[in-house]
């Protein structure tokens, strides 16, 4: 049988093996790199806009929107503390309102999602809940340093402003004339001065210890989402905590 002949009866056989082939490495490639992309969320540097990315590309496109609303609503906190660092040096305790508003809010949908999460127990769904629940809490003590910054700054003030009445006190006891009217009057202000400070030092304080439990809660759900990936996803779930536990080495160093 002729080259041409053979050609002819086997060519067809010949370059639809070769398509066929083709596609199959196509597949195999498509899902090799669907698995690198997915496994980037253990060694991307945890916590960083790139893990955040890592998870967001590894959820289906269908829940990105969600998630990418979540973090959304969590970075807007952020911007809440940035803004909030000017007002609270100002001692003006309403500007903490907002945040804890804000925060309430962003607990209530971690909180919700994570039921419904338990249910389908799917890895990259709660490694993501749980990014966004560690990041919230690192919001919640951003903030709580801003209001115990304030709260020490005040009890300063109340600190000095009584060390100054009790001289202006002293003095009044021997002073005369015009002297003693002009150190009753300063010492009148300071007290008035005082009661405010004290007043405010008094809000700033609960707040601060508010916010600490706040901080200690949400990083108590966090724990608890960590364990749950740990103990749930095996051998992802492992090396996932592995990874954490690493980070959390390396930050104490």
């Amino acid at each position: 049988m002729t080259f041409t002949e053979l050609f002819k009866t086997y060519g067809v056989l010949f370059v639809f093996a070769i398509i066929v082939l083709i596609i199959i490495i196509c597949i195999i490639c498509f899902k090799r790199n669907k698995r690198i992309h997915k496994s980037n969320v253990y060694f991307t540097s945890f916590g960083g806009q790139a893990y955040q990315d890592s998870i967001l590309n590894s959820l289906p496109h269908e829940d990105r929107l969600d998630y990418t609303h979540l973090y959304n609503k969590i970075d807007r906190i952020q911007n809440i503390v940035n803004d909030n660092q000017i007002v609270l040096g100002k001692q003006k305790s309403e500007a903490i309102d907002s945040l804890q508003t804000k925060v309430l809010d962003s607990q209530i949908y971690i909180d919700n999602y994570w039921r419904r999460l338990k249910q389908r127990k799917d890895f990259y769904h709660c490694i993501g809940l749980h990014y966004a629940s560690f990041t919230l809490a690192n919001k919640i003590k951003r903030e709580q340093e801003c209001i115990r910054a304030t709260f020490v700054t005040l009890k300063r003030e109340c600190y000095d402003l009584s060390i100054k009445i009790d001289e202006l006190s002293r003095e009044i006891k021997v002073a005369q004339g015009k002297r003693r009217y002009e150190l009753m009057q300063e010492h009148k202000r300071l007290c008035v001065q005082h009661q405010r400070a004290s007043k405010l030092k008094g809000i700033f304080g609960s707040r601060n210890t508010q916010f600490l439990n706040m901080v200690k809660a949400q990083n108590k759900k966090t724990g608890n989402y960590r364990d749950y990936i740990i103990k749930n996803f095996g051998i992802k779930g492992k090396n996932w905590g592995e990874k954490l536990r690493k980070r959390k080495l390396d930050q104490i160093k």
